[in-house]
């Protein structure tokens, strides 16, 4: 089994790296290597205290964090058509069912049954690698690149999501509305 590293938050004010097993494209999911994660004051609360609201660490445990992230897609699982090798992609870091009537409606941020990346239980993404199975402008979103190195985003992520700005500006300058 091929390994990666990970970033763990072992206890408060600790970091560590392990080797943890890398993710495949599975059936409708793409491998993201990611190049950029952003450290949010979510993540800073988790760290120094173990908690942040609501939700709190298992300090029984190793936990990930980071959940603002761009990357290339590097490998494609079967049935994907939205999305190549090659490509530069910025994930949300909102995990929704899908299928609600917010979701259906595109109001993803509204759905009930929403998870975060970093957000206990849920693991973050500081690793080297990451699946992504949401292949719609809601998760997993591509970015464009113009000759001029600007950075144009399909979808409308970098619309709805403010976390976008940050990856997609270290893969060039941002336009959009």
């Amino acid at each position: 089994m091929a390994t990666m590293k990970g970033a763990f938050m072992h206890g408060l004010d600790n970091m560590i790296i392990k080797e943890i097993p890398k993710p495949t494209a599975g059936k409708g999911n793409v491998v993201v290597s990611l190049e950029y994660v952003g450290i949010c004051g979510s993540d800073v609360h988790y760290y120094h205290s173990g908690k942040c609201g609501a939700y709190e660490v298992d300090m029984s445990q190793d936990y990930m964090l980071g959940h603002e992230t761009a990357g290339t897609v590097v490998e494609v699982g079967e049935g994907v058509t939205t999305l190549k090798v090659g490509d530069r992609v910025c994930l949300e870091p909102g995990i929704t069912d899908g299928t609600c009537e917010f979701c259906k409606e595109g109001k993803y941020n509204l759905c009930p049954d929403v998870q975060f990346l970093a957000t206990p239980p849920v693991a973050g993404c500081n690793e080297e690698f990451i699946s992504c199975g949401r292949l719609d402008d809601q998760q997993c979103c591509r970015l464009l690149l113009q000759a001029s190195g600007e950075c144009l985003h399909e979808g409308r992520c970098a619309d709805r999501a403010p976390f976008c700005r940050l990856p997609c500006s270290k893969s060039g300058r941002c336009t959009g509305r």
